[in-house]
């Protein structure tokens, strides 16, 4: 993503000139080669091949409560978001299994 990208060669590790590239030119140069500057949206990753680089979970739970389609990776998690997300609502038994990969095996706790 290109907002990693730029913290990235900003880091203290690059001391080269292109690490002091301003904002507006880098987004400009990753518009002009296609790098996005979002995270996708779970629609958009639904059904494609899984991504190089990202871990793979094949035993993955999906939530199945009216149109909400987040992932976990563990039964705990899944728990903690009903009771959150759908407080009230009896939590499954059992699960609907998926593959699935984490959106950037960092700090970012999205499935897809």
């Amino acid at each position: 993503m290109a907002q990693t990208g730029l913290i990235h060669v900003r880091s203290a590790v690059h001391t080269v000139s292109y690490a002091r590239l301003s904002e507006d030119k880098y987004h400009n140069v990753c518009n002009e080669l296609g790098i996005r500057t979002d995270y996708p949206i779970s629609q958009e990753l639904d059904g494609i091949e899984a991504l190089s680089g990202f871990d793979i979970y094949t035993m993955a739970l999906i939530c199945g409560v009216d149109e909400c389609s987040m992932i976990f990776a563990s039964r705990g998690a899944m728990r903690k978001h009903y009771d959150i997300m759908h407080k009230g609502v009896p939590i499954p038994t059992i699960w609907h299994i998926v593959s699935a990969q984490r959106l950037d095996n960092g700090s970012h706790k999205t499935y897809f």
